[in-house]
């Protein structure tokens, strides 16, 4: 994922998609200042909190790469600018407003236009949801910053062995998914879905634990 990871990271900068937002967000507080009264106020305030979700996200703090994809995460809030500002702002809206929601959709179009950035995302998003469904398939922890608490030991091996369970279809449907996307790559190279089978298949005597501590 980490190639692909950058050569998003690098398009976005090169888009400049946050100093844009950023400089929508710069220009909202001028005015404010210039006008703390005004009768656009409240909007504002709705536009600001739209312009910092699509910076920040919820605000929750987002786990380092590859636990979290980031760049994909802004990519894809500032996809559906337009669908939040028309959940989130009251209509009508004031004339600032419809600028500045124009000029969030003009630069989501334009990340659309490009289709190798498309196809890059896609490809992306395709990855990072398998690592992501092994990664709660095998019980880890969202962020492995915040590691949870231990299990008793009858509910470990209990969780363990639905683990198994849930592996085994996981690796079924790799295999099927494998098989799909044969055509689309050369010898040289494996999918997504390759990659992982191959992983499971080295480390699968360590994932379970010993079998005399599990008896």
């Amino acid at each position: 994922m980490r190639r692909l990871h950058d050569r998003l990271r690098a398009y976005l900068k090169i888009a400049r998609v946050s100093q844009q937002v950023r400089g929508l967000l710069s220009s909202l507080k001028v005015e404010d200042a210039q006008d703390p009264a005004g009768p656009q106020r409240y909007h504002h305030h709705q536009l600001a909190a739209l312009l910092y979700w699509i910076l920040h996200g919820n605000g929750r703090k987002t786990p380092r790469f590859p636990f979290g994809p980031p760049h994909l995460e802004l990519f894809d809030r500032i996809q559906s600018a337009l669908s939040r500002a028309e959940q989130w702002i009251p209509r009508p809206w004031h004339p600032r407003v419809e600028t500045t929601v124009e000029m969030l959709d003009s630069i989501a179009r334009g990340l659309e236009e490009d289709g190798d950035t498309c196809d890059l995302v896609h490809e992306l998003r395709q990855r990072w949801h398998l690592f992501d469904e092994l990664r709660q398939i095998l019980r880890l922890e969202a962020d492995p910053c915040q590691p949870k608490a231990p299990l008793l030991p009858a509910i470990e091996l209990r969780d363990r062995r639905g683990v198994e369970t849930d592996l085994k279809r996981f690796e079924d449907k790799l295999h099927r998914l494998a098989h799909e996307k044969k055509h689309h790559y050369s010898d040289h190279s494996r999918s997504a879905p390759e990659l992982v089978l191959a992983h499971l298949a080295r480390y699968r005597h360590r994932l379970f634990g010993h079998p005399v501590l599990r008896g």
